[in-house]
């Protein structure tokens, strides 16, 4: 049984744009290992905000290619999706994430115009059942979720990445025997990055992609512009949060397909 104040609690902690302690109170109904909140992209999903009750969350859970994850089947249903055992499953027998990720329960992120922009959900490698009342929450909690919601975690996040990008150059410089083979490790590991970084405003993504350019360059040898404007202006700090959305109508339901 959830306790009655929990959704009073998400509410409060979402609108002061605390997300990831949401997800923290979120998860803490359930018996998933994780409840992320992600954002769709041109090519799949870009993590804004993960929780994992183990330990710190995968490098391969912030970025999801197109069709890779159960979010992908929230994006294209426009609905909530439940699976307590992918094994038994019939309806995800060819699914690429089948035998990884073996219960999920998402639901869609939607703007005022109506459009899906993103998942939340809870997920695990092992089976969980799931009582009603815990998509039925998610749900509410969904509502005060805003496309703009964590926009400021994702470019810190990226921004953080992009610099560990550079404390590894030198270890690229000595592993590559030629500029071709530095270049082809340099966007082995940004690659990742710049996915990521497609879920932020486009000024923002624009300015992390900067530097990320102008750290290759670096690392060939090529002589490097001064800092674009843009570029110091990709720090959180810099970006703007909108205020929480209002609640959807009372009337508007979805349903849940579970096996």
């Amino acid at each position: 049984m959830i306790d009655a104040l929990v959704p009073d609690r998400l509410r409060y902690l979402l609108q002061s744009l605390q997300i990831n302690e949401a997800l923290r109170e979120l998860n803490a109904t359930t018996g998933y290992r994780f409840t992320a909140v992600y954002r769709f992209t041109a090519s799949g999903a870009a993590n804004l905000a993960i929780f994992d009750r183990e330990s710190d969350a995968p490098e391969s859970l912030l970025v999801v290619p197109e069709g890779a994850s159960y979010c992908g089947i929230v994006r294209e249903s426009k609905d909530a999706f439940l699976v307590t055992r992918s094994l038994e499953d019939g309806r995800i027998v060819k699914h690429p994430a089948r035998e990884a990720v073996q219960s999920y329960c998402g639901v869609p992120l939607v703007g005022e115009d109506g459009e899906v922009f993103g998942s939340l959900c809870h997920f695990d490698f092992e089976p969980r059942d799931v009582p009603d009342e815990v998509p039925a929450l998610m749900l509410e909690v969904s509502r005060y979720l805003s496309p703009e919601s964590g926009l400021n975690e994702l470019a810190e996040t990226v921004a953080q990445r992009i610099t560990r990008l550079g404390q590894m150059a030198s270890a690229m410089r000595d592993a590559a025997q030629d500029p071709d083979e530095l270049r082809e490790t340099f966007d082995m590991y940004a690659q990742p990055v710049r996915l990521q970084a497609e879920a932020l405003s486009p000024s923002v993504r624009d300015a992390m992609e900067l530097r990320v350019s102008a750290l290759l360059a670096s690392i060939l040898g090529s002589p490097v512009q001064p800092e674009d404007e843009a570029v110091r202006l990709c720090h959180p700090r810099a970006l703007c949060c909108a205020p929480p959305r209002q609640a959807l109508p009372e009337h508007q339901s979805w349903s849940i397909t579970a096996r």
